[in-house]
């Protein structure tokens, strides 16, 4: 039996072009939207549309544009890591989309990021005339913010002297928004979405880089009424440690395995643990105690995996932009096993033609996640 303990929202989404411009913050004034001058420009291919982007082609102060001071010079710009970047984007779309894992409804919004060495934050925002304006990112701008994703950074070998977009198709229904900049580039992810779960795994990584994870990629698949519902996690292992209560401390939230968010793929309406959802994706997080755990569903897919401050000695990446994306949360009861099981592992059981529990079970603790056809 499950307990309810916060309503659950809805999400419905439908594909369509996606059109995106740049607000350019040159001395002669801001020029953004549909049907304006556009200082350059380039496309990308998503699902048989046509994404365009228009951006200020910024001078580089040199080969090394990220991680130094943020500044504005004669000779150009510099952007420091971890600290919030005015990227000039504004994106503009008739119809619902994903950017950054991130789904939009129609409308404008700007595009902050936060850049670092590895991967980058992604904000969007629906303050527009405030990016456009250039003002400071206050409170009140910042709970405008729509949501938040990751973009993976990687060096280049050839320094990039004036900011470059440019766009690649990575899928049949999504493609890469690619930004150069002095050594870096970074691949924002577009796609069109359709209201259906992708059921698909993505794994950060080579097939040898996830073959040789301490806490290997793993899924299941789970018919319910017919049809499938996949479950992408990773699974860790005990190796003589206290789990529960230890490496995994009681009442905080756990990603609910390793590495990646643990992400439900289903493409019907239906209720996990009593929550209501559309079709899509979303992110399983707990909340373990003694007795009972909480159960947490998110939209926001392209969340970082770590969200325990403890881990590691690390800054939880379940932040509040993060949280303002739940559907509900839920309690579900949790047992005692005889049986020891060394590593985590998810798996399934057939309670009637429309519904099944997903089975959670690590050490000597197992919890049943109830997910039922609406």
């Amino acid at each position: 039996m499950t307990r309810m303990i916060r309503g659950a929202g809805r999400v419905g989404i439908t594909s369509a072009s996606l059109w995106i411009c740049a607000a350019t913050l040159a001395l002669g004034g801001p020029v953004w939207a549909q049907g304006r001058a556009c200082g350059s420009a380039a496309a990308v291919p998503v699902g048989g549309e046509v994404v365009r982007v228009c951006y200020t082609a910024q001078m580089a102060d040199g080969p090394t544009v990220f991680g130094y001071a943020t500044m504005w010079t004669d000779a150009g710009w510099m952007v420091s890591y971890d600290s919030l970047w005015s990227t000039s984007l504004v994106i503009e779309t008739a119809v619902a989309v994903e950017v950054a894992g991130v789904p939009l409804q129609p409308g404008a919004y700007a595009v902050y990021a936060v850049p670092s060495s590895f991967e980058w934050t992604i904000i969007m925002n629906g303050n527009v005339e405030h990016l456009v304006a250039g003002e400071p990112y206050d409170d009140a701008v910042r709970s405008q913010e729509v949501g938040r994703g990751l973009a993976r950074s990687s060096a280049i070998s050839h320094p990039v002297e004036r900011l470059a977009v440019r766009g690649e198709a990575s899928g049949p229904n999504s493609g890469d928004l690619i930004v150069e900049w002095g050594r870096r580039q970074v691949r924002i992810p577009v796609r069109l979405t359709s209201g259906r779960a992708s059921l698909s795994c993505q794994w950060g990584g080579s097939p040898e880089q996830l073959a040789a994870r301490p806490s290997p990629p793993d899924s299941l698949d789970v018919s319910i009424g017919g049809r499938q519902v996949r479950v992408c996690y990773n699974s860790p292992s005990a190796r003589e440690r206290r789990v529960f209560g230890g490496l995994v401390p009681y009442d905080d939230h756990w990603r609910t395995g390793a590495n990646e968010p643990t992400i439900i793929h289903i493409p019907f309406e239906a209720q996990i643990a009593g929550i209501s959802v559309d079709p899509g994706d979303y992110v399983l997080n707990v909340i373990p105690s003694t007795t009972e755990w909480t159960i947490v569903l998110n939209a926001s897919t392209n969340q970082g995996g770590r969200v325990t401050p403890t881990e590691g000695g690390g800054r939880s990446q379940y932040t509040d932009a993060v949280r303002a994306r739940e559907l509900g949360r839920a309690l579900v009861p949790s047992e005692q096993t005889e049986e020891h099981v060394e590593r985590f592992r998810i798996r399934s059981e057939t309670t009637d033609d429309d519904s099944a529990n997903l089975i959670l079970e690590w050490e000597r603790t197992r919890v049943r996640i109830p997910i039922t056809a609406r």
